[in-house]
């Protein structure tokens, strides 16, 4: 479907934006009443504000719409390069496969000590490398500049990512963010500051996990992006010792669905969330209350086949990550949670 791009903008232009200031313009009520949306927010340490501890989640409230709609160009970017080899998702697997096992063996030979025993196998095992990639570019028919445009795009793509990459990646390639998007999400500077106050309090941030296995380019798509799914990322910070989980607002016409839908509909609040069809037809599961049905499906319910190959719940994904971050790398860190928009009911 082809839209003018003043309807584009229009139509994606964030007025949601409003909801997310009249929601917050109501904090101090919703505090003194202390009703149940208000999580209990840490106490701050010495010469630390309130906003202190919310600035670091505002910011990735904001990031995560530039970012995922860079990844979404990428994304598109990459099926239109392999188009032209005519290459399978599985090949385009091999030919990311091979870059990275060359990336890292060249890495191992630049870290080796020369004066080790095992260097000779730091440099037989990138020979090997080296060696595999060719036979790639042989069999796909690709040049050293195909593989170069490959590994560009692959390494966007790359999990995990931290904030010093994701700023590089904004600035180097920016430009494959269309107009209306910068524009309507406030602009490459705007977005390229927040994450710069990320490295600032952080540089050891990274992105741990982010699934956005079925977004589409929300300007050009908006009106076919019926197919989309919750989209949230995993922030990991070693230095404020915290782990929050972003929810993405608002963006394409599935998003305003759930929207709608949540305002006439409520359903059984039942956890977990789906994990099999089994466990569905035998369903033993309390309810907790009521909730918005939408909302509800969004996070708990039934997810298409990506990535990671499962049907599971985006909650139970969540929960998956979290219980292995918290149990080995992340012991004692603190959990938040946020997001702007919808990404706030989810």
């Amino acid at each position: 479907m082809l839209i003018p791009a003043p309807v584009e903008a229009a139509a994606n232009f964030p007025w949601h934006v409003t909801k997310g200031i009249a929601y917050l313009s109501s904090w101090p009520i919703r505090a003194i009443l202390n009703t149940p949306d208000m999580p209990t927010t840490p106490e701050p340490k010495e010469g630390e504000s309130v906003y202190d501890i919310a600035k670091p989640m505002l910011d990735i409230s904001s990031i995560i719409y530039y970012y995922t709609e860079l990844r979404s160009e990428t994304k598109d970017r990459l099926k239109k390069y392999a188009k032209n080899f005519k290459l399978s998702d599985g090949q385009i697997d091999n030919i990311r496969n091979a870059i990275a096992y060359t990336e890292t063996s060249l890495q191992a030979v630049k870290e080796a000590n020369q004066a080790d025993a095992s260097a000779s196998n730091v440099l037989a095992t990138y020979q090997d490398s080296l060696k595999q990639l060719e036979d790639i570019k042989k069999r796909y028919k690709l040049s050293s500049g195909d593989v170069e445009v490959f590994a560009t795009y692959f390494n966007i793509l790359k999990e995990p990512k931290n904030a010093v990459s994701i700023k590089s990646d904004l600035r180097l390639y920016n430009d494959f963010i269309g107009p209306a998007f910068r524009a309507s999400f406030g602009g490459s500077e705007w977005n390229v500051n927040n994450i710069v106050d990320m490295v600032n309090s952080d540089p050891k941030m990274y992105i741990k996990e982010i699934d956005d296995d079925f977004v589409n380019k929300s300007i050009a798509k908006f009106f076919n992006g019926l197919d989309s799914e919750l989209v949230y990322a995993i922030f990991v910070s070693p230095e404020q010792r915290r782990v929050t989980v972003a929810f993405r607002g608002s963006v394409n016409a599935n998003d305003w669905i759930t929207n709608a839908y949540n305002a006439c509909a409520m359903t059984d609040f039942k956890i977990p969330g789906y994990t099999s069809e089994e466990n569905e037809l035998n369903d033993t599961r309390n309810s907790y209350g009521r909730v918005h049905g939408g909302f509800y499906e969004y996070l708990f319910g039934k997810t298409k086949k990506g990535e990671n190959r499962s049907y599971k719940s985006k909650a139970e994904e969540i929960m998956g990550i979290l219980t292995g971050l918290f149990e080995k790398e992340c012991k004692d860190f603190s959990l938040f949670v946020t997001g702007h928009s919808l990404g706030t009911c989810s």
